[in-house]
């Protein structure tokens, strides 16, 4: 066979698109064929230790992974219990979603949506219990709570956890000015006498504010706070008999 034949015939081999049957492609490595583009099988790319998907998965599948530049990735199951589920290295799940349903289960760890504070000077807001309700207790002293560097989501709810009136103030602290408090309360005056009452809202300078003291509270006191990164945004109910106070660091 004349060279140029043979030359020919392999370039067209190596293009060639074969049937590998139930055997399927034997090979401990599989190259790319261009230097940086990685090796695609049917819109799925490997390339530097990434797997990237290039389309959407669909109602149905059993596990899949997609894309969308809409919805980025997604992720996609069916099971006869769990749709989704994420296991730690321990082969223990972590996370679930039951099978057609949208919530997300936790299925170890602190499941609480409480944290209780016990008496103590201070308190340090942990950023890992965003969401969580925190029901104050009878406090022997004012008790300062520190809020949690700002990042944007976090959000908490501080509840009055006693029967009667706190003898002792809430101080909440941001940390920096830069951090200060926006929006403000609704304050209630207990101390009006009969069946009045005064009610009036409350908020800081909206500019430095940083510390806000929730004087004395009384049973149906409650402050909620949310961080857009920056600010912390107020709202709630005091019930006291001495109006909340605003202050710089």
């Amino acid at each position: 066979m004349p060279a140029h034949n043979v030359i020919a015939n392999i370039n067209k081999a190596k293009d060639i698109s074969a049937d590998f049957k139930t055997t399927g492609i034997k090979s401990d490595v599989l190259a790319e064929k261009t230097a940086g583009s990685g090796v695609t099988a049917d819109s799925v790319n490997l390339k530097d230790g990434k797997v990237t998907a290039a389309g959407d998965t669909a109602a149905g599948d059993n596990a899949s992974m997609g894309y969308t530049a809409a919805e980025g990735l997604i992720l996609t199951g069916q099971g006869t219990t769990s749709d989704i589920t994420m296991k730690n290295d321990a082969d223990a799940a972590v996370l679930t979603v039951a099978t057609g349903q949208t919530a997300i289960a936790r299925v170890g760890g602190d499941k609480t949506l409480m944290i209780a504070i016990a008496d103590g000077a201070a308190y340090t807001v942990l950023a890992a219990n965003s969401g969580k309700v925190h029901i104050i207790a009878n406090q022997a002293q004012d008790v300062t709570l520190t809020l949690p560097s700002a990042a944007a989501g976090l959000y908490f709810e501080f509840w009055h956890g006693m029967e009667a009136a706190d003898g002792h103030d809430w101080i909440f602290d941001t940390g920096a000015d830069a951090n200060y408090f926006k929006g403000g309360l609704l304050f209630c005056d207990s101390d009006v006498g009969g069946a009045a009452s005064e009610v009036i809202t409350i908020a800081g300078d909206g500019d430095s504010n940083s510390k806000l003291t929730v004087n004395i509270p009384s049973t149906g006191t409650f402050v909620k706070m949310y961080c857009d990164g920056t600010n912390w945004f107020l709202n709630g109910t005091v019930l006291s008999a001495t109006i909340p106070a605003f202050a710089d660091q």
